[in-house]
């Protein structure tokens, strides 16, 4: 829990970035930083009697401008910062609103403790609300346990199964209808359930995940108010490539958004048991007429799997080979094997 030195610290670095990030965001996060100073020291609290009193949960809430970089590549450095300075203007009202204290800028980036220095029964739920204030998926996705099962009153289910398909499906799952309720909800008649707490009627479920010291508040389930229908039904994934190695099996399909979903099982294993690895990637091809061949990409950290149909290769294609599996282990070729 932070104490004098590291509030004085956090408020030393935001006058560092006064020049660049400008008043109007700056002024407000130091204010705050400056209250929960002054609380300190009416308690005549320290550093240290405060981390020997007290252990405390602390949700920590990342955001960021996504595509933030590629775009800085093509404004000026007079336009960044604008553009930078609009963002948190709106970003820093909405964790304070919550109660939330900015504990530092990097680059794009904005850094907010809810639980700390000043703890609250709810702090989880903070983080949620103003995650789903901002519109903010990426900083949402930290808060979900996936997959992320979304059900309808129709009796329809959609299940996201990573921060991707949260990405493209945010609006399905978190309607405006849906935001409006969890906004209006007190935290007093939050309905508490054994390993969590439930808004409304249901709408959200947040439980307590992980074991021992480790739990950690997740949203695992949203139902969707009356009336609400996804934009788009779900489909089936489209299976694009089923086939084995000597160790694996390997299926890629499409299923939200048509982003390919690389699945293997270590032999005997297969469907329908729990695939070993579950990655998403992307797909292209090369080659024209006769020799155009499908290429699909996935990246594990610092691996990357990498599966292509034969098309019109140099050199020998195994009868009934689908595609040539060959993973990388930081860019250099650890494996090669045909997929039959």
């Amino acid at each position: 829990m932070p104490g004098r030195d590291e509030l004085e610290a956090a408020l030393a670095g935001l006058e560092a970035q006064r020049e660049t990030l400008g008043a109007a965001v700056v002024n407000p996060a130091i204010a705050a930083l400056r209250q929960q100073l002054a609380q300190l020291e009416q308690t005549g609290s320290t550093a240290a009697d405060t981390a020997a009193e007290e252990r405390k949960v602390v949700t920590i809430l990342f955001v960021d401008v996504s595509g933030f970089t590629a775009l800085a590549e093509k404004l000026d450095p007079e336009e960044v910062r604008s553009l930078i300075n609009a963002c948190f203007d709106c970003l820093v009202p909405i964790v304070q609103k919550y109660d939330g204290t900015i504990d530092k800028f990097i680059g794009d980036e904005i850094m907010a403790l809810f639980g700390a220095p000043q703890a609250h029964e709810n702090d989880p739920e903070r983080a949620l609300r103003s995650a789903l204030d901002k519109q903010d998926a990426a900083a949402l996705a930290l808060l979900v346990q996936f997959p992320l099962a979304l059900n309808y009153a129709d009796g329809g289910r959609v299940t996201l199964n990573n921060e991707a398909a949260l990405q493209k499906q945010f609006t399905d799952a978190f309607s405006p209808a849906l935001r409006e309720i969890i906004s209006q909800q007190k935290t007093e008649a939050l309905f508490c359930k054994a390993d969590g707490v439930m808004y409304g009627n249901g709408e959200i479920w947040v439980d307590r995940v992980g074991k021992g010291k480790a739990q950690q508040f997740r949203i695992i389930a949203v139902n969707e108010p009356d009336g609400s229908a996804p934009k788009t039904q779900p489909e089936a994934a489209k299976v694009q490539l089923a086939c084995s190695t000597d160790k694996f099996h390997i299926v890629i399909d499409s299923g939200t958004g048509d982003v390919p979903r690389y699945r293997s099982w270590n032999k005997p294993h297969g469907p329908p048991d729990q695939p070993a690895l579950e990655l998403t990637g992307t797909s292209g091809g090369e080659g024209t007429g006769a020799c155009f061949h499908r290429i699909w990409r996935f990246k594990n950290r610092n691996a990357d799997y990498v599966l292509s149909e034969p098309g019109c290769s140099e050199g020998s294609v195994p009868d009934k080979a689908k595609a040539q599996l060959e993973v990388l282990i930081g860019g250099k070729s650890q494996l090669t094997s045909w997929c039959y």
